[in-house]
């Protein structure tokens, strides 16, 4: 799953991953040229539990909901920051 919110044109809106595994050796979000987003822990103060999804904010416009997936099951194995 490729993210691109840092580069003008290429916002990803709002994106559903309905089967995202989390977790080591689970899926990678690779993060594109996201400003303020270059770490686990950035990408961590970014997250909010809502219902069962775990909602990544990219930008004020961009948005990444991972379906059954709780914030604490997420590692940074499953990012990719560049």
């Amino acid at each position: 799953f490729v993210y691109v919110s840092g580069l003008t044109g290429f916002g990803t809106g709002t994106d559903t991953v309905a089967d995202f595994t989390p977790g080591a050796g689970g899926d990678v979000a690779v993060i594109l040229s996201t400003p303020g987003l270059t770490s686990f822990a950035d990408a961590q103060a970014r997250m909010t539990d809502i219902g069962v999804y775990t909602v990544l904010s990219l930008s004020a416009s961009d948005q990444l909901f991972l379906y059954n997936v709780d914030p604490f099951q997420l590692t940074p194995d499953n990012f990719l920051f560049l």
